[in-house]
């Protein structure tokens, strides 16, 4: 759900026609997992700061690579830190 998101919600690439979404996900999941999915909000919130930190990783290997630019600002204006932006203002 969290990829989802990221990719349809912080990244701003619409959904393909057909492309499951994410109540439907949800529901496949409750589904398999047998159960309703509870504390959705603070689950996503979790996920987007795990993603959010392994962003800054990557930022910060590619700094110390000298692929990124010491000065950029990608470990903060990236889709997981929307994604994660919009959650905690929800």
């Amino acid at each position: 759900l969290m990829f989802d998101r990221t990719m349809h919600e912080g990244a701003g690439i619409e959904r393909l026609p057909g492309d499951t979404s994410r109540e439907e996900q949800l529901a496949i999941y409750e589904d398999a997992a047998g159960r309703k999915v509870e504390g959705l909000l603070f689950h996503e919130i979790f996920a987007a700061y795990r993603y959010c930190v392994v962003v800054v990783q990557i930022a910060n290997r590619l700094v110390e690579r000298g692929i990124l630019p010491a000065d950029n600002q990608f470990w903060l204006d990236n889709p997981p830190t929307a994604t994660l932006r919009n959650l905690l203002n929800s």
